[in-house]
């Protein structure tokens, strides 16, 4: 059970602990168009909502339809775990917001989607956050940058649109060396070619609204913690 195409077909029911079978028996996971979710009893909703049972409280939080992509993705990808969000921004919005606080700084370069340059320039900086360019091509110019502020290395796997590849591994050991996470955007890479627990990437963001949703049919992205 190896092969990419035979994980995306049938990878869930072999290696997720949480897939359940549908009570209806539908091969493919029914989309839930419901908010809340009924319990037996007060106690089975507590636990839920305090997070020490794996089920469902909220839609916000989580839901069938939603956990069954996240485990896809992780069977595919070996993860430690998956979260999906409302587009490849957030994903990265949450992922940077979660690592860092005012004060601090992140490592990155200008050759990246202009959404994300703009949302670390502009949104972030009035937030608080230092943004510190460099060439990613030139793995020395990052160790010049980082001190005790430094929060995390970003950069795009193939760069968007400048199509710029920077030696992942090389700055993975950087990363690592100065205890820095490694944060990578593989949009147009998707693990079916770039494994990035393999090349000692942290997290992996990635907007599922390109390929993995068939061609921009569905809005999405992912947020891949490597452990």
């Amino acid at each position: 059970m190896s092969r990419f195409s035979t994980k995306a077909i049938h990878g869930d029911k072999i290696h997720s602990e949480s897939f359940r079978k549908d009570h209806h028996g539908s091969l493919r996971t029914p989309v839930y168009d419901s908010v809340a979710f009924e319990y037996e009893s007060s106690r089975d909703l507590q636990l839920a909502f305090e997070g020490k049972r794996n089920s469902h409280s909220y839609s916000r939080i989580s839901n069938p339809t939603v956990e069954d992509f996240e485990q896809r993705v992780r069977v595919l990808t070996d993860a430690l775990g998956v979260a999906a969000v409302s587009s490849g921004m957030a994903a990265i919005t949450n992922v940077i917001m979660a690592v860092a606080e005012r004060g601090s700084n992140i490592i990155t370069t200008r050759y990246i989607f202009g959404n994300t340059l703009s949302l670390f320039d502009n949104t972030l900086k009035s937030w608080g956050l230092e943004t510190r360019f460099v060439d990613m091509k030139n793995p020395e110019s990052i160790k010049n940058c980082i001190d005790d502020k430094t929060r995390a290395i970003f950069f795009e796997l193939i760069t968007n649109p400048q199509l710029e590849v920077a030696d992942v591994k090389k700055i993975s050991g950087i990363a690592h060396k100065y205890e820095v996470p490694l944060i990578v955007d593989g949009t147009l890479t998707t693990p079916y070619i770039f494994k990035s627990k393999d090349f000692g990437v942290d997290v992996e963001v990635i907007s599922s609204t390109k390929y993995i949703s068939g061609g921009a049919t569905s809005v999405g992205g992912l947020i891949i913690d490597n452990g």
